[in-house]
């Protein structure tokens, strides 16, 4: 039997979100109406959008970024308070708080909007709502929709701020601990180690949790793996060329720099070439991209041109060993516990591309359970692990297709919530 089910995604980077776009194409193509209640503030690439069925999926694309006098009023206050920190003559620590809680007033009025919008062009009832994080459980509430059940999608892991003057999050914290004690049906994260990360955050005494990791989809019958030329064509490589992929963002996050520094001056057995793709446009002056290129020297390429979600196998094909390296001294457990939530992840194993991966929680034991690559403890250890898998390269990425298409291919797990909702 068909079901009408709503998807709540404030942060409307849909082209980037591989468990949202599997979600929507597996569920659509059960013959369920989806409906996606998505940002769109001019800043997104929302053309996957189009490569739906429509008569299955209805996207409604909501700005929330309308003026306003009182977005005006807060700028115009913004303004004046930075005047009068800069002047002395004023308690800068209380001027900074009131500066601080007032900016906060800005994003509560776009959620709110993003609500209010929901509201009106929600459909009277749905069998089952995915809340997309604690934004989307708060605006889940405030649109007033009508669901039989409530599924908690956790993509990131939000904390609870202690200052005062960070308000809003609070609020948001305190709306998803509400729900995430009896309300939702289930929690929806990606692997066991961020479960209790973020059964720690929010307080949570249960295990009410469904796996689902940040995969995609088998689906190679119109890529049936011949390997892409789409980086050799792109930098005029010679086709002997090792080509080591970081795909997703240039930021410290990622350790770039660092990569950079750990390859510039490494003399490699082999032609070898490390790649940063970047799936957002960078500006061509940014200091930091300059500082990528002068450490790795001619042993890096930065490829700064996204390309559209769907040609983005060409990208991943044309690699043979994928990186997927964060920054472990951060304090965000978004990175330094990203586990099975490394969407590249998924899209270099998808292609047979063994890994070389941070030593963190989660994305190591996934790694060495299933013999897909070697994990590193910095960055300047990935030259040699580039040595140790070439040297038994079939080996690895033989590992790499089975562990994708027998466990982590996302329809093995859609399949089981599609039993539960």
């Amino acid at each position: 039997m068909s079901k009408k089910i709503a998807i709540i995604f404030w942060d409307g980077w849909l082209g980037v979100a591989p468990t949202l776009l599997s979600l929507i194409e597996y569920f659509s193509e059960k013959e369920n109406h989806i409906f996606v209640y998505l940002r769109d503030d001019n800043e997104y690439d929302l053309s996957i959008i189009e490569t739906f069925d429509k008569n299955n999926v209805t996207f409604e694309r909501i700005k929330s970024r309308r003026s306003s006098l009182r977005i005006k009023f807060i700028h115009k206050l913004t303004f004046v308070l930075n005047k009068l920190i800069n002047t002395n003559l004023f308690s800068l620590k209380a001027l900074s708080f009131i500066k601080n809680s007032f900016q906060n007033l800005e994003p509560y009025i776009y959620i709110n909007n993003f609500s209010r919008q929901i509201k009106k062009n929600k459909e009277d009832f749905f069998d089952v709502t995915f809340c997309v994080d604690s934004i989307g459980l708060f605006a889940y509430e405030k649109s007033k929709i009508n669901s039989k059940k409530i599924v908690n999608l956790s993509l990131e892991i939000s904390y609870d701020l202690k200052k005062k003057s960070n308000w809003l999050n609070m609020i948001l914290k305190k709306n998803e601990r509400n729900y995430l004690k009896g309300k939702i049906s289930f929690t929806l994260i990606q692997d066991h180690f961020r479960w209790q990360i973020y059964k720690r955050i929010n307080n949570i005494l249960d295990d009410n949790f469904v796996l689902l990791p940040n995969s995609i989809r088998m689906n190679l019958e119109n890529e049936k793996i011949k390997k892409s030329n789409f980086f050799y064509k792109k930098f005029n490589l010679d086709t002997e060329t090792l080509i080591v992929l970081s795909a997703g963002m240039i930021c410290d996050e990622v350790c770039s720099f660092e990569i950079a520094q750990a390859v510039g001056n490494y003399s490699f057995k082999n032609k070898t070439k490390i790649i940063f793709h970047n799936r957002l446009k960078n500006g061509e002056e940014d200091p930091y991209l300059d500082k990528v290129r002068t450490a790795g020297k001619e042993n890096i390429c930065l490829s700064l041109d996204p390309v559209l979600f769907s040609e983005l196998h060409t990208v991943f094909n044309s690699a043979q060993i994928g990186l997927v390296i964060y920054n472990t001294n951060n304090t965000d457990e978004n990175y330094n516990a990203i586990g099975a939530a490394s969407g590249k992840l998924y899209q270099y194993l998808k292609y047979g591309l063994p890994l070389i991966a941070s030593n963190t929680g989660g994305l190591r034991e996934l790694v060495l359970e299933n013999n897909l690559g070697v994990i590193v403890d910095t960055p300047s250890d990935i030259p040699s692990a580039i040595e140790k898998i070439t040297s038994n390269y079939n080996w690895y990425s033989d590992n790499a297709k089975i562990a994708f298409e027998q466990k982590l291919n996302i329809d093995i797990f859609l399949k089981k919530i599609d039993k539960l909702i």
